[in-house]
C-alpha cells in the first residue's frame, strides 16, 4: 500500500503499555469480540500475553484456538489533534501510522482525515 498523508482530527492516547505482538504461525487462544471494535477478538499467546487482535488475521485451528496468518503488533500511536501522520495499512477501523518524529503505531480511523 502506498503511504497516505493524514491530519489528526481527534486526539488519541495509546491504551496498553505492553501490547500483544504475534509472528505469523503463532498459536493463540481466542476469546470474546470487542464490543466497541467488533473486528477485534481477545487473544492470549502461548506465553500468556493477552491483547486485541484483528479477527481477519486469524485462521481458526479448533474451538477457541487460532493461528496468526501474519505478523501483528498491537502498538497504538498517541497523537494530538492537528498533527500530521502518514498511514500505510488499514484494518478493522484502524490505520498503522508514522508520526513526523518517526513514532509508529495504530490510530483509530475516526481520528484521521485525508
Amino acid at each position: 500500500m502506498n503511504p497516505i498523508p493524514y491530519r489528526v482530527v481527534e486526539s488519541w492516547t495509546a491504551t496498553y503499555d505492553n501490547p500483544i505482538v504475534l509472528r505469523a504461525g503463532d498459536s493463540v487462544a481466542v476469546g470474546r469480540r470487542d464490543e466497541e471494535w467488533p473486528g477485534f477478538v481477545w487473544c492470549i499467546t502461548e506465553a500468556g500475553a493477552g491483547g486485541w487482535v484483528p479477527a481477519e488475521l486469524l485462521d481458526s485451528s479448533g474451538p477457541g484456538l487460532a493461528t496468526a496468518a501474519a505478523a501483528y503488533d498491537a502498538r497504538e500511536l498517541t497523537v494530538k489533534e492537528g498533527e500530521s501522520v502518514v498511514g500505510s495499512q488499514s484494518m478493522a477501523g484502524w490505520t498503522w501510522c508514522e508520526s513526523s518524529d518517526r513514532r509508529t503505531g495504530w490510530v483509530p480511523d475516526r481520528c484521521l482525515a485525508p
